[in-house]
Order: C-alpha cells, then structure tokens, then sequence
C-alpha cells in the first residue's frame, strides 16, 4: 500500500478547517454574549433608577409627615 492511497480512505477534518470553524464560533459567541450582556446591564440601571425612585419619594413622604420639616439625618 502506498502513502497516496491510504490518505485517500483517511476521513476526518484537516487543522484549518478546524481553526475556521472555531474562528467562526468565537465571532458568534463574541457578538451573542456582548447583546446580552448590554441587555443585562440596561436591565440593571432600570432597576437602579426604579430604587433610587422609591427612595426619593420616601425622603420626601417622612420630610412632610414632620411637623417641622426635617429630613433623616443627623446635624452632625
């Protein structure tokens, strides 16, 4: 049996085909994760500002409830 004709029956895929393949998964991989993750982050400065909305409002429910209008902190 010579060289040539047992590379012809060998079946399977070749390095570079393989690198393009990875190459190409990374740059999908790459663009997925980067939606999702600005996805992630939108969603977590809504819930921030939904916090800090909640917290201004309640400042300004105990500064009115006070008879002389003062806000939760100390002078000091």
């Amino acid at each position: 049996m010579s060289l040539s004709h047992v590379k012809k029956h060998q079946s399977g895929f070749s390095l570079i085909e393989l690198a393009v393949v990875l190459v190409i998964v990374g740059i999908l991989l790459g663009s997925i994760l980067g939606t999702v993750g600005a996805r992630i982050d939108n969603t977590r400065r809504a819930e921030t500002q939904d916090a800090l909305d909640k917290i201004k409002l309640s400042l300004y429910g105990f500064a009115l409830s006070q008879s002389p209008v003062r806000l939760p902190c100390p002078d000091t």
